[in-house]
């Protein structure tokens, strides 16, 4: 499994987001179907997005910051370390008791590459489906949060709609902001005590459904 350089003059959006220290430019193109596979549950979305942002960490830890049972998260850990998106990362003692470590491997892993081949449409519109809904959660959970924040430059909490005809000029200014966006968040390295924060977006042709394309 090769770690490589993000394509030059190419916004190819990521799903996972690390924020490791080891290499920012570093990153993790996935193509591989099975590995894509892996992204279709929000549950493995969590798994990684939390020890990218804070590994390694073990399943006790991990279960804790997603109020889950860790018996509920052995499975998905297998899965993500036999796809090589997590790997064991040494261990540590709590209370006499030996813990298993986990981490991301690389900084930065991505789908965007895969999005460009037609015969992923079926696993990525799953994926996004898992995303959309987990962006429901994700909302939910914020608006009940003491660190919730919706006004003023350090806003954390809100959302957007826009339905508009970009010039492929606009369409260009905004990609390039969306991975400016991308990289500041996944080179910000102050963590510590800072409530985190999730990022969504999604953006797409609006064209006429068909008749039975139905109705949410």
């Amino acid at each position: 499994m090769a770690l490589i350089k993000s394509p030059p003059g190419r916004f190819l959006e990521g799903l996972f987001m690390s924020t490791r220290t080891e290499d920012p430019d570093e990153t993790l193109w996935v193509m591989n179907r099975e590995q894509i596979r892996l992204a279709k549950s929000p549950r493995r979305h969590d798994i990684v997005d939390r020890l990218a942002a804070s590994g390694p960490l073990s399943i006790r830890e991990l279960a804790e910051m997603l109020g889950a049972q860790p018996p509920a998260l052995y499975h998905h850990m297998r899965q993500l370390v036999e796809g090589k998106i997590v790997v064991e990362a040494g261990h540590r003692t709590v209370r006499r008791k030996r813990e298993q470590l986990y981490d991301t491997v690389s900084r930065r892993i991505r789908l965007g590459a895969a999005l460009e081949d037609p015969a992923n449409d079926d696993l990525m519109t799953e994926i996004v489906a898992g995303l959309t809904r987990q962006m429901e959660r994700d909302f939910r959970h914020g608006l009940s949060s003491a660190d919730r924040d919706v006004a003023g430059p350090t806003r954390n909490l809100g959302f957007l709609r826009v339905v508009c005809t970009p010039s492929p000029q606009t369409l260009e200014k905004v990609n390039t902001k969306l991975e400016q966006i991308a990289d500041l968040l996944w080179r910000d390295q102050t963590g510590g005590n800072n409530p985190p924060v999730v990022f969504h977006w999604l953006m797409a042709p609006l064209t006429p459904p068909p008749a039975d394309f139905g109705e949410s």
